[in-house]
């Protein structure tokens, strides 16, 4: 396709991950032992966007370059009327809810208790799991290696990797049998939401992983 300018898309990504990474900050506070002090509070949010924007910027140019969706975000970025949504933010709806459903499941499974923080900081909690991180894991790596390899499912198995040892650097010291059902776990929402991605476009994975983060996280 012929490529297209990406500064509006940019821009908007870019200030939702600084905000998904400013939003994860109270949600870092509550589980953590002591008060976290401000200058760990600022380079935290500093190096997310950093990451965040960088990753923003080359995947939407590899995005672009193999042809991969984001219907509303294109049509944001010409001025465009934008397309119709309601049967791919459905699929998306309902994709991210049986996922969180799932996730507090296999929580429950694991006997691993939720996160810590009211109900309000873990539902804020979202925006960097749905677009901070996943500017990364699905934006810039699958759209990364689908513009190398022309290949569709390579790019969904590179993210779903990458979605899985991000999770996995979080469960230190956990047994074997907690390490396996969180692969498994992963796997399969690395596998949904780039399958997302591919067919209805990135707005519908952030939709999923949105609703998928708030409901596991918020609720279990």
């Amino acid at each position: 396709m012929i490529p297209l300018p990406r500064s509006r898309r940019f821009t908007l990504l870019a200030g939702l991950a600084a905000l998904g990474a400013v939003l994860f900050v109270p949600f870092l506070q509550a589980s953590a032992p002591g008060q976290l002090s401000t200058g760990f509070a600022v380079a935290f949010v500093g190096v997310a966007t950093g990451v965040a924007a960088l990753a923003t910027w080359f995947g939407l140019a590899w995005a672009d370059g193999a042809g991969l969706p984001m219907p509303l975000l294109r049509a944001f970025e010409t001025r465009t009327a934008a397309p119709r949504m309601g049967r791919p933010i459905g699929w998306a709806v309902r994709g991210g809810a049986a996922f969180g459903i799932a996730g507090i499941a296999a929580l429950r499974i694991a006997h691993i208790p939720g996160g810590s923080g009211s109900l309000p900081v873990k539902i804020g909690s979202a925006l960097f799991a749905a677009v901070t991180l996943e500017s990364v894991l699905h934006l810039a790596i699958m759209s990364g290696v689908v513009r190398a390899t022309g290949r569709i499912w390579a790019g969904i198995a590179a993210a779903t990797v990458a979605f899985i040892l991000f999770h996995l650097s979080t469960l230190g010291g956990q047994p074997a049998s907690v390490v396996a059902l969180a692969t498994i776990a992963n796997g399969l929402g690395g596998l949904l939401f780039g399958l997302l991605y591919a067919r209805h476009g990135f707005e519908s994975l952030v939709v999923a992983h949105l609703i998928a983060h708030a409901i596991t996280v918020g609720f279990a």
